[in-house]
């Protein structure tokens, strides 16, 4: 592909902009810039986290933009396991709410040892929402208005590949 084929993405200074949905990356990782293996992955880019967001569900309304970048197979692995652990975390809060909610229903009386599983279920659903703010990304935005995102520490072998926007010269 040439330069003007890849969509809704370009270089600005050290920032890569990417539109939401739509952008269209070189075939390289977009953290090593490695080329052989890499394959496409969606990504929800947020903003990274800061004290504001210790405020339990102010984090998961914060603005985000969805993007498909290419990742080499070490970091793809990393950012599936990151998703995989959080997905965990999700089915054994929601499974240790609706068991005791089935036996309750079941058996006609809720015991003490059901209400300790589901309080724990809704224990683990909080720790979740934490994890889901919080957790290690693979891909971190700078800034986002509307439906572009703004990410630095792009690879610089993808930065060349690029449309470069005009950077106005430093005074």
């Amino acid at each position: 592909m040439t330069e003007s084929e890849y969509k809704n993405v370009w270089s600005y200074g050290q920032y890569l902009i990417a539109r939401h949905r739509v952008a269209q990356f070189p075939a390289r990782c977009l953290i090593c810039g490695e080329e052989n293996g890499s394959m496409p992955l969606s990504c929800t880019v947020h903003k990274r986290p800061g004290p504001l967001q210790l405020v339990m569900f102010l984090g998961i309304f914060s603005p985000s933009v969805i993007i498909r970048p290419f990742f080499c197979t070490m970091h793809r692995k990393e950012e599936l396991q990151s998703r995989w652990m959080g997905h965990s975390i999700l089915l054994l809060a929601i499974s240790m709410m609706v068991i005791p909610l089935v036996v309750w229903y079941a058996i006609g009386t809720f015991s003490r040892d059901l209400g300790l599983v589901f309080t724990v279920g809704w224990l683990l659903c909080g720790v979740w929402v934490y994890y889901r703010i919080f957790r290690r990304r693979i891909v971190y935005a700078e800034y986002i208005k509307q439906s572009d995102v703004w990410i630095q520490g792009v690879h610089q072998s993808v930065m060349e590949q690029i449309t470069a926007l005009p950077y106005p010269a430093a005074e």
